[in-house]
């Protein structure tokens, strides 16, 4: 896999920079395969171009409704990186951007991307701490890790439409709200979780998911990732699952 090479736009790391470990994640988990995942910071208000996958996290909530508001010239685009398979990861309240729009408590909306048939909608409440959910994913991707594990902490609920897949459903904590027990969003190759830590650290699977969908859609389905040596992960994890919150 020594030639193979992963385009990672990472979207405003100027104004949205509240999770950027999982980039250290992904960056290390590629390079002990032999793959360079290469970095394009694409600062506020400059130009969006292609890229393999695409990397939204969140910032105050400023950021994020500038952030939206700058990003509607380039909804056209998105979509069809959408339908070309392209992957986008959205985590914390960059998730937010990827949805339809973002209400406050006041009334007043700002327009996400509309990457994905939901609405965000800001709470009076906190939702902080440990998360465990079970992820949908698991079995149909062949997951040796079937929950997923992370910290929440947000004042922001999203809504799916039906039909719209959650990534997890909740065993212990919030999720996208505190109504439904969903967790993230799983669309196409759009992908989104509250989870923080970041969650790709405790949760190599899914970590390998995110990545494997990214380099199958650039080099084809014959992408094999070779199994690492994630004892420490792995371990990790095991504390966590058995850790009484």
């Amino acid at each position: 896999m020594s030639d193979y090479v992963l385009n990672l736009g990472y979207i405003y790391p100027d104004i949205l920079n509240s999770e950027t470990g999982s980039l250290d994640v992904f960056r290390y988990r590629l390079e002990k395969r032999g793959v360079e995942l290469v970095i394009n910071k694409i600062n506020f208000k400059n130009e969006i171009t292609e890229n393999d996958m695409y990397f939204f996290t969140g910032g105050t909530d400023k950021s994020v409704d500038n952030a939206c508001e700058e990003l509607a010239q380039y909804k056209e685009f998105f979509r069809n990186e959408v339908n070309k398979g392209k992957v986008f990861y959205g985590v914390e309240s960059g998730l937010t951007i990827l949805s339809k729009y973002r209400e406050y408590k006041g009334g007043k909306k700002t327009e996400g991307i509309g990457l994905i048939d939901a609405y965000s909608r800001q709470e009076d409440k906190r939702f902080t701490g440990n998360v465990i959910a079970k992820l949908n994913i698991a079995e149909q991707y062949g997951f040796s890790q079937d929950k997923l594990l992370g910290f929440e902490n947000h004042n922001w609920s999203m809504y799916l439409a039906k039909g719209v897949k959650p990534l997890a459903k909740v065993i212990q904590g919030f999720g996208n709200n505190s109504k439904d027990k969903s967790e993230g969003v799983v669309y196409k190759n759009v992908i989104g979780t509250w989870l923080r830590g970041p969650v790709v650290s405790n949760n190599p699977d899914f970590a390998d998911f995110v990545l494997k969908l990214a380099l199958e859609n650039k080099y084809g389905n014959a992408v094999l990732l070779k199994e690492l040596e994630d004892k420490e992960e792995h371990a990790v994890y095991q504390e966590l699952l058995a850790k009484k919150y």
